[in-house]
């Protein structure tokens, strides 16, 4: 078991200067992560490749310049009791791709303005759960988005299919805003949430 317990880690150069992220797993096993720190500009908080069983806790990750959390053919990835908040991330703030079990419990997304892609795109035949979490105040910018179709949930593929699977339960979403809620509704799933106050064409 690899441990991280109590840190601060980030970068401190200037806006959009930096492109290395804060914590990155490749072909690694059996990871905590708890009470922890993880700033930007790190441009990624945390990044996985190959990567199984890895738990991170009460941990609050903010202010990357790419996306908040990046997973890549991984599984049994969790996340508990964390904050994923004032991020300056220009794409996504959750991006999975070609990963099993992949789950956000007690988690909170709050205050992420600047995303410019969708807010959780997952691809890949890639399981996602978002369960008991706060998704609040997180706002895709109006103004000069190169993205014209963004989605706050996307799971279409290039091709326009969909292999992928997102489920939201008990789950708060409010006050948020981008171009479109989800791209392929059969594919993302709600249970128990409260959905109100937000602002997508559909």
């Amino acid at each position: 078991m690899k441990k991280f317990i109590k840190q601060f880690a980030g970068h401190t150069p200037s806006e959009y200067t930096c492109n290395a992220g804060v914590l990155s797993f490749s072909n690694c096993s059996d990871i905590e992560i708890n009470n922890s720190e993880l700033y930007g500009c790190g441009s990624v908080g945390i990044s996985t490749y190959r990567t199984k069983r890895l738990n991170c806790v009460d941990t609050i990750i903010d202010h990357c310049s790419l996306r908040a959390v990046d997973i890549q053919r991984s599984e049994k990835i969790n996340f508990t009791g964390c904050k994923l908040l004032n991020h300056e991330a220009y794409s996504n703030i959750v991006y999975a791709y070609i990963s099993k079990e992949v789950t956000f419990e007690k988690c909170e997304f709050t205050d992420n303005n600047s995303f410019e892609w969708s807010f959780f795109e997952v691809w890949g035949n890639t399981d996602l759960l978002i369960d008991k979490c706060k998704i609040v105040n997180n706002l895709q910018p109006r103004y000069g988005t190169w993205d014209a179709s963004a989605y706050f949930f996307k799971t279409q593929e290039i091709d326009g299919g969909s292999t992928s699977k997102i489920t939201v339960k008990d789950t708060e979403i409010t006050n948020n805003r981008c171009d479109y809620f989800c791209d392929d509704e059969n594919s993302v799933t709600f249970e128990n949430c409260k959905i109100s106050d937000n602002e997508w064409e559909e």
